[in-house]
């Protein structure tokens, strides 16, 4: 063997010894229980999303009060009614999501306002759904976050006149006393928009089957998260809202389906109408139910009505 192919040789055989000798510096002992670096076990919400879904057993089902955080300034967290079917844990497969608007009257700091209407009233009344329904409770004030503090009375005549602190607003011309707030009457597409991304976080939900409906003052909200976050949802059902028709052409491949009452005063079906004729327009193909006896009640019959949630949990994304 000449000196230069002895020498190759025990190139390669310095570098075979090298990785045998790296292989058993991490080659764990038999029988040792390999576990994840510290680092990973305090993980952020976000980063134990998996981690959290495998415990789906230990979730609470039925309906009750929960707080969760929106990560959106103009309302940093929303206390909702949240309601889990009961064989959330055994069933296989990610889970439909509802998310309900309530109307102005329903605003505040008792949850409790929330079961007056719509989904949660009818859950709490015994009614059960194969989806998970979260309503969050839109605080009052201007925004959806927190009541601003009210100005000072510039005489003794306003003074007199100013609402008693956490009286309900008087209706104001702009969807039956909603809280102003803009295209969504109070509420912010970017705080409904984070709650919905902090529950894909917290629980097993099928990002394809994600719905959002509400009425009067959630009417128009459903109306302006829709638009704002076309992609988002598989299904809108606004019920006696209205919204901007400038802005509503991006929804135009979205099903949607629009519920009003001819004789509503409060919210005037002319609002509802001009949205389902910009959508025609466009292009889109929208359902459009008007009641033609219903004054602004038309949520009732809505949610009661069986071929409702029947065409919602048909629709995908």
């Amino acid at each position: 063997m000449t000196r230069s192919r002895m020498a190759a040789w025990l190139v390669v055989l310095a570098f075979a010894l090298a990785g045998c000798t790296a292989d058993v510096k991490t080659a764990a002992p038999a029988g040792t229980k390999i576990t994840a670096p510290a680092a990973a076990k305090a993980a952020t919400p976000a980063a134990a999303a998996a981690g959290t879904l495998l415990l789906k057993d230990k979730v609470k089902t039925g309906q009750y009060p929960e707080s969760f955080d929106t990560h959106a300034e103009e309302c940093p967290k929303y206390n909702c009614q949240i309601y889990i079917p009961e064989d959330y844990a055994k069933a296989k497969g990610p889970w439909p999501l509802v998310i309900f608007l309530h109307g102005s009257g329903e605003s505040g700091s008792d949850i409790e306002k929330v079961k007056v209407n719509g989904p949660p009233k009818l859950i709490a009344a015994g009614k059960t759904y194969p989806a998970i329904i979260v309503s969050p409770q839109h605080p009052g004030g201007r925004g959806g976050g927190a009541p601003r503090p009210a100005a000072a009375p510039t005489s003794t005549a306003a003074a007199s006149a100013a609402p008693a602190p956490g009286a309900p607003a008087a209706p104001s011309g702009r969807g039956a006393g909603a809280p102003t707030g803009r295209g969504g009457g109070g509420w912010q597409p970017k705080a409904v928009g984070g709650l919905v991304e902090e529950l894909q976080k917290n629980y097993d939900i099928d990002p394809n089957r994600i719905y959002l409906t509400g009425l009067s003052m959630g009417g128009m909200g459903s109306w302006a998260l829709a638009i704002d976050q076309p992609a988002r949802f598989a299904a809108v059902a606004p019920i006696c809202g209205r919204g901007d028709a400038t802005r509503v052409v991006v929804l135009k491949d979205v099903p949607i389906w629009v519920f009003h009452g001819a004789k509503d005063t409060a919210v005037p079906i002319k609002g509802a109408q001009d949205m389902v004729d910009a959508l025609k327009a466009a292009g889109g193909s929208p359902k459009f139910t008007i009641y033609p006896d219903a004054g602004h009640d038309s949520w009732t019959a809505t949610y009661d009505d069986p071929q409702f949630w029947a065409w919602l949990f048909q629709q995908h994304r």
